[in-house]
């Protein structure tokens, strides 16, 4: 994506790098923007997600070509197990799967004693460890888990700003329910406190986008179709209602409300959607100072439109 921006259609680019949720109208246009306006700014677009399926690509483009022959044999090793997982089933897979989770310490750690380990590359290998570490791990490492590690690793190898573009439900900074919603955040914010500044992006009503997909990241085929639907009715008690009543959008600097009010335990509920169509389900009863730095309320927003076919 950061390599072919300027030269590659940005359409291409979209459908091969982004999931369908954000292969929109609106994604084009930022990035659009993004290339006429490129000098003013030094932005890095990295993905955070699980990305498997292009792993072995990227790390034999990164691997300097001057290589010895214990690298040569590593990477031999490597991408043999790796070809084989993806056309293995079941409990070979998971065998050949845990071998690459091997593969990639073993590649690493010979780049680092022989200095051949670049941040690029270093970062790479980090991603697939992330990728594979269920197999090899005692207890399963979910999906935020993973996302936060690979956040984690860009902070604490760069001084840049980092700007996570996730949902609600995955930046909050305490998990919102079971173990599972809000993990991204939480963990984050423990690593890095103040540093770590969530923003909340909520709407009273209007449309949106979704799709039918169940996991969003369960293929690397992202060529699911894209629907719109209204928002449904809140109820009144929602953080939603009860922010709007006061002004129709919003902006809540959270510290400085709970200065206000004396307490952070305030409880309301409030309407999380991901990428799936909207459920009776999608409301969460939380105390939302606690949750979020920031708080931004649209009256109405409108659905994403679709890349043109």
């Amino acid at each position: 994506m950061n390599q072919n921006l300027m030269t590659s259609p940005l359409d291409e680019l979209i459908t091969k790098h982004f999931f369908s949720i954000y292969q929109t109208e609106e994604i084009m246009s930022f990035l659009d923007w993004y290339k006429d306006n490129k000098s003013n700014y030094n932005i890095q677009f990295k993905g955070c997600d699980d990305s498997n399926w292009t792993f072995y690509d990227l790390v034999e483009s990164a691997v300097p070509d001057n290589r010895d022959r214990e690298t040569t044999e590593l990477l031999k090793s490597l991408s043999s197990n790796y070809r084989r997982m993806n056309k293995a089933r079941f409990k070979k897979a998971n065998q050949l799967s845990a071998e690459v989770y091997h593969n990639i310490e073993s590649l690493e750690a010979h780049l680092g004693k022989t200095n051949q380990l670049s941040p690029s590359l270093k970062e790479i290998l980090f991603n697939g460890k992330t990728s594979f570490i269920n197999y090899v791990s005692e207890r399963i490492v979910r999906r935020d888990e993973s996302m936060a590690l690979r956040i984690s690793h860009l902070a604490n190898n760069s001084h840049d700003k980092i700007i996570v573009w996730a949902h609600n439900a995955h930046i909050s900074k305490k998990v919102i329910d079971g173990q599972e919603i809000g993990l991204m955040g939480q963990l984050l914010h423990r690593e890095f406190g103040d540093k770590y500044h969530s923003i909340a992006l909520m709407t009273a009503g209007g449309s949106y986008s979704y799709m039918n997909e169940k996991f969003i990241n369960g293929d690397h085929n992202y060529d699911d179709e894209l629907f719109s639907s209204e928002l449904g009715q809140l109820e009144p008690q929602t953080w939603e209602t009860i922010i709007e009543y006061e002004q129709p959008s919003y902006c809540i600097n959270t510290n400085s409300l709970k200065n206000e009010l004396g307490t952070d335990q305030l409880l309301g509920s409030t309407r999380l959607i991901g990428y799936g169509k909207e459920t009776k389900d999608d409301l969460y009863y939380l105390p939302i100072i606690q949750h979020f730095d920031t708080v931004i309320l649209f009256d109405k927003t409108e659905a994403t439109s679709p890349l043109s076919q």
